[in-house]
């Protein structure tokens, strides 16, 4: 039997579900798939399901380095991190439509 294998927020596959837990009560749990539909799936079936929690993989630090050419002027990085900065608003806004919350990465506050 599989207790407490996911929190609301947590991106699972459910059997033949993929989808973001958004409520945990005392008889169903409520998931969002990927779809936007919502399928409630009662607790006693739930516990018994094969669960896959992608939200309990390992986080692995992204770090790229930008190579500059003696040619860019500052209007191309000025352009380059506006670009940037809207992908990781995008990426925001994705996680808090999910009810995702962003990891912080060990040594942050």
């Amino acid at each position: 039997m599989n207790f407490c294998t996911s929190e609301i927020g947590d991106l699972c596959r459910f059997g033949q579900y993929l989808g973001v837990v958004e409520e945990i009560s005392l008889r169903t749990t409520r998931i969002r798939t990927s779809d936007r539909t919502v399928i409630y799936i009662a607790n006693e079936k739930f516990i018994e399901m094969e669960i896959e929690n992608f939200s309990e993989r390992e986080r692995i630090a992204f770090r790229s380095k930008i190579y500059l050419t003696p040619t860019c002027t500052t209007t191309n990085v000025d352009v380059y991190l506006n670009e940037i900065n809207q992908l990781n608003l995008t990426i925001l806004s994705l996680l808090e439509q999910h009810h995702c919350q962003l990891p912080v990465a060990s040594g942050e506050r």
